[in-house]
């Protein structure tokens, strides 16, 4: 079972260490929900919680 390592493309920083199926659940369970507004107003939207862009390695 080999590791593999989730890296940013600019920063090289490596954000998670795992097998590849790990890696993938990583890399989609890093969504953030934003709620924006007051009551019935009040809209969610999701943003991707990690600023630059993923790569497994």
């Amino acid at each position: 079972m080999a590791n593999h390592k989730v890296i940013g493309l600019k920063s090289r920083e490596i954000y998670f260490t795992g097998d590849y199926t790990a890696c993938h659940r990583f890399i989609n369970n890093s969504w953030v929900a934003k709620i924006t507004g007051k009551g019935r107003a009040s809209k969610q939207t999701t943003i991707f919680g990690i600023s630059e862009a993923l790569q497994i390695v």
